[in-house]
């Protein structure tokens, strides 16, 4: 099986316009917070996309056992919050 990624996905070209947007962001932090280091953004890049797929694109996720109660914010770090339950 592949590794999903945000071109796999439903969107619309606003959504994926947006997404793109978060992901860049999520991994660019993801970068600063590891040093920087050269030769490797496409690992980060792969990882956001991966997280931003897990906790703003999965329908029907659950929190705690119970239906969704919030919708997950992107950090000022760069990663995805956990909900909010």
């Amino acid at each position: 099986m592949n590794t999903p990624t945000i071109d796999m996905l439903l969107l619309t070209d606003v959504e994926m316009q947006a997404a793109r947007k978060q992901v860049e962001k999520m991994a660019y932090f993801k970068w600063k917070n590891a040093g920087s280091p050269e030769n490797n953004s496409l690992t980060f890049w792969n990882t956001a996309e991966l997280e931003w797929i897990e906790y703003f694109y999965v329908p029907n996720r659950n929190c705690r056992g119970r239906p969704r109660c919030d919708t997950p914010t992107l950090s000022d770090s760069g990663g995805a919050e956990l909900l909010r339950c």
